[in-house]
């Protein structure tokens, strides 16, 4: 049984550049199980420091265990849980945000691509860890200051990138060129789910042809881009329906569809059932 959280937290602040999704400082107890855990971040990137106790986070169906001064680094898309040892009992503080300058967006996104892996976004840095204990102490004081909660989420960024600066995935030699460009499609299309506006965006990223690249696909795969791209699309559509915290036109708007008609009609193609009555 999974002991009961308690947090506080603070969200929803737009700061120079950096939309501050939410904030807080999580404490487990032995005294309740609560529900499932597992949830599914949206687009938003998270940070989550250990200060006490041990733990597991699991992304994506990969566990990693956690102790006192670790830090993790989650990424837009992750199918994510938290999970307490139920003796020594885990504190932790999370911090989630989305950049919006688009150079700062783009030196993430490389670090997305070079640790996909979700075994290795772990990281040890004093500097994050001192920097995120300010901004949330900052942020959850009763006369907080915008200004200083600003530049402290901006040297926490910075330091974020310093972290993971130079460290890339090790080369797979035993991977072609092909089968590493779709990996990294594939890997693109789950960490840019709630923002890609079709797959075009892939060759403005990548920097081929679409066609090009949708052949490449279907050749190294077995199956076509577009068949992937609605897969993913319909699983994190299934997720968020079972956490049951947005709309169906939510859901529907979050993933991209032109109305929650269109998407209730793939939605009821893919699963044979519509997202209303998926949801209960």
């Amino acid at each position: 049984m999974q002991p009961r959280t308690y947090h506080i937290e603070k969200c929803g602040l737009v700061l120079e550049g950096i939309r501050l999704i939410q904030l807080g400082r999580t404490h487990c107890t032995r005294d309740y199980a609560m529900e499932d855990p597992v949830h599914i971040h949206q687009n938003w990137f998270e940070l989550t420091h250990v200060s006490e106790g041990k733990g597991t986070i699991v992304t994506n169906g990969i566990p990693t265990k956690v102790c006192p001064g670790d830090i993790y680094l989650s990424f837009p898309g992750d199918v994510h849980a938290v999970y307490t040892d139920t003796e020594d009992l885990l504190k932790f503080d999370f911090l989630s945000f989305w950049p919006e300058d688009k150079a700062l967006l783009a030196r993430l996104e490389e670090i997305m691509l070079s640790r996909s892996d979700p075994g290795k976004r772990l990281f040890f840095s004093r500097d994050v860890e001192h920097l995120m204990d300010s901004a949330t102490s900052e942020a959850l004081s009763s006369d907080s200051d915008t200004e200083i909660l600003t530049m402290t989420l901006q040297l926490l960024v910075r330091h974020l990138l310093r972290a993971f600066r130079g460290k890339k995935r090790a080369p797979q030699r035993s991977v072609s060129t092909a089968q590493e460009l779709c990996y990294q499609m594939m890997n693109y299309i789950s960490t840019h789910i709630y923002v890609m506006e079709d797959l075009t965006d892939l060759a403005d990223f990548f920097g081929y042809s679409y066609s090009y690249l949708s052949d490449l696909f279907r050749r190294t795969t077995g199956e076509t881009l577009v068949h992937h791209y609605t897969a993913r699309r319909m699983n994190a559509a299934a997720m968020l329906l079972k956490e049951q915290a947005l709309s169906v036109g939510k859901i529907a708007e979050l993933l991209q569809y032109s109305s929650i008609y269109t998407f209730s009609r793939a939605f009821k193609a893919h699963f044979g059932v519509s997202p209303s009555q998926y949801k209960i």
